[in-house]
């Protein structure tokens, strides 16, 4: 199923609301299944999520669908934590996060995608670090702050 739902957001990658939706599919096939979101890493998924994530910049559900992969796919350890960062997830995270300051959701979503990026990964803190993950993530905090989930 992942791979048909990767295979649709590639083929469909031109229209916002079938890219949130494929998204959307793909968060509910990888929340807690390890093997679907090591089939989303190994079949160029996070590739498409970040290109379509790029392509669609103003449509917040699928900016916050994509943290949500991204969160999910960078939590399987650090050698798959440096493979997501090298499709240029770290830096498409901190784009929606900038973005879509007034986003409490999108935000605590960027927060965690950013924590399991660079936790376990020295390339990935690098990317996070070039690419002003930090101040975004202290500007994301500080704008809100009474939030538990920034």
């Amino acid at each position: 199923a992942v791979e048909a739902v990767v295979a649709a957001l590639e083929e469909h990658g031109e229209a916002p609301g079938c890219c949130e939706q494929a998204c959307g599919a793909l968060r509910h096939l990888l929340h807690n299944c390890d093997a679907n979101k090591r089939r989303l890493v190994e079949r160029s998924g996070i590739e498409a999520v970040v290109a379509a994530m790029r392509r669609h910049p103003d449509t917040v559900a699928l900016q916050e669908q994509g943290c949500w992969l991204i969160i999910y796919a960078a939590a399987m350890g650090s050698a798959t934590a440096e493979r997501v960062g090298a499709t240029g997830a770290a830096e498409a995270v901190i784009a929606s996060m900038r973005a879509h300051k007034s986003s409490e959701d999108l935000q605590g979503q960027g927060c965690w995608a950013i924590a399991n990026l660079g936790g376990s990964s020295p390339g990935n803190s690098r990317r996070i670090v070039t690419s002003h993950g930090l101040e975004t993530v202290v500007s994301a905090m500080r704008l809100h702050r009474t939030s538990l989930a920034v």
